[in-house]
């Protein structure tokens, strides 16, 4: 006989019920896959707009630096085509050169004040000044380069001091004269160098001068020379504080005769002042500096210093200095384009 099988406790409801809580496990177990799933993905589209982000913050930078580059390279160029221009400029307006009457009614000035050019969609602010216009640091007296530093700014009794230091620098004694400093000196104020006792080679030793800063030497360039051997300035291209720097000549008489010459066409200026001893200029060795600001923003200051060579055809200028300025040329004083 057959035996009959025990009955569940499940009705119809329960047993519904019991499928249905099986199947809600098994589903929350997907949903909590799909959920780690979903962060995973999620940090990886993270990770991955990171990466592109560095990627194009590196492309950006480089960019940048190219296009820095790219400027510098244009204004340094600009800088010496307008260096090379005023050169020629000289040559032609030297006695000998191809200048013509038209052109002399336009010579480049070469007195210090500035002139804008305009080259390759560049601006160049260009300043020429004649060596003659400036005190040689080798045979001007004491006296004047001390009122020359005063001129510039430079405390009175700083001024003497500074002024006899460097008459001890070139000179060939090793003697210290009242205020001056030699080998002693120098020493005592722990540097390992003394005195050169020899004429200076360049304006840029004048750095080396106890107690004279780099600073004040980058100053006093525009208005030092090492080219022409003379204790005094030709006038026509002198600057306020080089003139200021002479015997009987005062700072505001300076300052109206450099207004005067600058309003006037190069070489019609105003007659010399009066009570003081000047130069002649042979119009031979001049500094040219030139600010060029490129057509993408870059900004460049070249700085020559020339001697032309008129008997000679084939080479008929030689470089003394050729540097990169650190000093700006100002806005004032333009003339219109020679």
């Amino acid at each position: 006989m057959a035996r009959a099988l025990p009955c569940s406790n499940l009705t119809k409801d329960d047993e519904g019920q019991g499928r249905m809580t099986v199947m809600d496990r098994g589903g929350k177990r997907r949903l909590r896959q799909r959920g780690i799933a979903l962060v995973m993905v999620l940090w990886i589209l993270v990770l991955l707009s990171l990466i592109a982000a560095a990627f194009l913050s590196e492309t950006r930078t480089e960019a940048v630096a190219t296009h820095n580059r790219v400027a510098a390279a244009e204004s340094e160029a600009l800088a010496e085509a307008a260096v090379n221009w005023a050169i020629w400029r000289l040559i032609q307006e030297s006695p000998g050169g191809s200048l013509t009457d038209r052109d002399a009614e336009q010579r480049l000035p070469a007195d210090g004040r500035l002139v804008r050019w305009r080259h390759g969609g560049g601006v160049v602010l260009l300043s020429v000044r004649d060596e003659a216009g400036k005190l040689d640091i080798n045979t001007t007296r004491p006296e004047i380069l001390g009122r020359l530093l005063y001129a510039m700014g430079v405390e009175r009794d700083r001024s003497r001091v500074l002024a006899a230091r460097i008459a001890d620098f070139r000179d060939i004694d090793d003697v210290a004269r009242a205020e001056g400093a030699e080998a002693t000196e120098y020493r005592a104020a722990g540097l390992d160098y003394g005195p050169k006792n020899a004429p200076f080679e360049a304006v840029d030793e004048l750095g080396q001068v106890l107690g004279l800063s780099s600073d004040l030497a980058e100053r006093l360039r525009p208005h030092t020379t090492v080219a022409t051997g003379a204790g005094t300035v030709d006038p026509e291209f002198a600057s306020v504080e080089a003139l200021a720097a002479l015997p009987q000549l005062e700072f505001d008489t300076a300052v109206n005769f450099v207004r005067e010459r600058s309003a006037s066409p190069p070489g019609m200026g105003p007659s010399a002042p009066s009570g003081s001893t000047f130069a002649v200029s042979p119009r031979t060795a001049y500094t040219i500096t030139a600010e060029a600001h490129g057509p993408n923003g870059g900004i460049f200051v070249r700085e020559a210093m020339v001697r032309l060579q008129r008997r000679d055809p084939v080479k008929p200028y030689d470089i003394w200095v050729w540097r990169q300025s650190p000093r700006r040329l100002s806005d004032g004083g333009e003339v219109s384009s020679p």
